[in-house]
């Protein structure tokens, strides 16, 4: 009796962890089971979402493409939505993507002319060449006093003429007051100085002219002057070619140190030329100044500087004695020939000019003499008959 009692409860405690285990593995599937409807709920959800998006960005896009706007939505990168669910921490679906919106329009570019087109419109100025540039240089470069001939039968320093395109030896004169003043036979021999190495004949020079240039000699203590250009037998009413005008330069002194003091004499006319580095003088009844950029073998384009101390130069020039120069050359020869040069040189540019605009015209002509025979040719060719019927 008590061996079945002990196998019954044996059998009872078998039946009941088994009854246990079924409950436990029937409550576990159903947590398993609510889990994944959670999961698929919240899934739905965010897809309905997205697509809600998706329609409403779809609409935005079809009402722009009616508005027909004049600028294109630029596209924006995509980025994955790297959010998180609340409920469970799980990572959202990485395929999701975010819908950028319509871009905002850039305003057009306004169209720029390029700066080399700008540029080839702006004629450039032309420049020296270097070995002019040597050469100018070389004009202003100090020059040892010991280097000079000198002359002291007056007590006072000479007048020392170097003309800078000759080669030939410095000229000397000798002046006979303390502010010039030179011979006859001292003006003659300046009148060779002056005048360029190829002239046949010399010219005279205006006394006064060289009274001036031994001053500035004297005022900045130069043992020399370069000469230039003096004398010119091609310039029609050119006080060159009056023998009243001088472009010169004064060892170790700039251009603007000798102009500033030039300025001062009073019925002069002084220029400066910064590209062809000299200073001009001339004299006349009336002072101007002016300043020119061009090289020396372009025509001149002074422009007038410093009018009211031309005015006042005058003035005080006046106050002190001094008047206009009254020395009148003799230039009829001069003159005759400066006119024919003139006129010859102006046919050049008139044959020049011809030849351009026929040049020019060239290519318009062809073209239109190009157009008939093109449709000629075009135009079939019907045959031609004689009159006997034959072709010809």
């Amino acid at each position: 009796m008590s061996f079945f009692l002990r196998s019954t409860s044996c059998n009872l405690q078998v039946k009941l962890a088994t009854a246990v285990t079924l409950v436990l593995v029937t409550v576990t599937s159903l947590a398993s089971a609510q889990q994944r409807s959670a999961a698929a709920t919240t899934q739905g959800s965010s897809g309905a979402s997205v697509r809600v998006e998706e329609s409403a960005s779809a609409a935005t896009n079809a009402a722009s493409a009616k508005a027909k706007p004049k600028w294109k939505p630029r596209a924006a990168p995509t980025e994955p939505v790297a959010a998180e669910a609340e409920s469970g921490g799980d990572e959202v679906d990485l395929n999701v993507m975010a819908v950028p919106g319509p871009v905002a329009p850039k305003e057009p570019k306004r169209r720029t002319k390029s700066k080399q087109a700008a540029a080839k419109r702006v004629p450039r100025e032309r420049q020296p060449t270097a070995e002019y540039v040597k050469m100018r240089d070389s004009w202003h470069a100090p020059v040892e006093q010991y280097l000079t001939p000198t002359l002291k039968v007056t007590g006072r320093p000479p007048l020392v003429l170097s003309r800078v395109l000759g080669g030939d030896a410095p000229v000397t004169l000798v002046p006979q007051r303390d502010d010039g003043g030179f011979s006859d036979e001292d003006l003659e021999r300046a009148s060779t100085a002056f005048c360029p190495k190829e002239a046949k004949k010399i010219h005279a020079i205006s006394p006064r002219l060289l009274d001036l240039v031994y001053r500035a000699m004297l005022h900045f203590k130069a043992p020399l002057v370069h000469v230039v250009s003096g004398y010119r037998p091609d310039r029609a009413g050119s006080r060159h070619t009056q023998g009243r005008a001088i472009d010169f330069v004064l060892p170790g002194v700039t251009n603007e140190q000798l102009a500033d003091y030039a300025r001062t004499y009073g019925f002069v006319g002084v220029g400066i030329y910064p590209k062809s580095g000299f200073v001009h003088l001339d004299v006349r009844d009336t002072s101007y100044f002016w300043v020119d950029n061009s090289l020396p073998d372009e025509r001149s384009r002074g422009i007038p500087v410093l009018p009211n101390l031309a005015v006042q130069a005058d003035r005080a020039a006046a106050a002190r004695g001094d008047a206009p120069d009254t020395w009148v050359p003799d230039n009829d020869r001069e003159d005759r020939a400066a006119a024919k040069s003139y006129a010859r040189r102006a046919k050049v540019r008139r044959d020049r000019a011809l030849r351009q605009q026929s040049a020019a015209a060239a290519p318009a002509n062809a073209s239109s003499d190009s157009q008939p025979a093109k449709s000629a040719a075009a135009k079939p060719k019907t045959p031609a008959f004689n009159a006997a019927g034959m072709l010809d």
